[in-house]
C-alpha cells in the first residue's frame, strides 16, 4: 500500500511538503522497506487477533474494527507526531498519514475477516 500511497503520482508530493522535505528520498536504502513491512505485519497480525476474539464474520464487521483501530492508535500517534515543532504542516501530515493507516488497517480488517475461516466466509459474509 504504501508504494502506491507515496507514489509521485498519489500523495508523495503532498507528504514531501508536508513534512517539509525539499527533494525526493534515496528509497534504496532497505529499512525504508523493511521497517515498513515488519510494522505492517505486526499491525496485520494484532487485527487478525482481534477478528478472531470478537468472532466477527462479515467484512463490514471487519471494516468497522479496522476503522475503530486505526482511528483509536493509528492516528492518535500521528496526531501526536504531527504537532512536533519540526512539522511544517500537521493537519496536512496527519491527513496524509493517517489516511495511509485508516486505509491500510480497514482493508486488511475486512480482508482478514472475509477469509478467516468461518462457515460464512464462503458467501455469508458480504450480507
Amino acid at each position: 500500500l504504501g508504494a502506491v500511497w507515496y507514489a509521485p503520482f498519489a500523495v508523495g508530493p503532498l507528504w514531501r511538503t508536508a513534512i517539509g522535505l525539499s527533494f525526493v528520498p534515496d528509497i534504496n536504502a532497505p529499512q525504508v522497506f523493511i521497517v515498513p513491512l515488519a510494522s505492517a505485519f505486526t499491525a496485520t497480525l494484532a487485527t487478525a487477533t482481534l477478528v478472531k476474539a470478537l468472532r466477527l464474520e462479515r467484512v463490514t464487521q471487519g471494516a468497522q474494527l479496522g476503522a475503530f483501530v486505526a482511528l483509536c492508535y493509528s492516528i492518535a500517534a500521528v496526531a501526536t507526531d504531527a504537532v512536533a515543532p519540526h512539522q511544517p504542516h500537521p493537519l496536512a501530515y496527519v491527513l496524509i498519514v493517517g489516511g495511509y493507516h485508516l486505509t491500510g488497517l480497514v482493508s486488511v480488517a475486512a480482508f482478514v475477516t472475509r477469509f478467516r475461516g468461518s462457515p460464512t466466509a464462503t458467501g455469508a459474509a458480504f450480507r
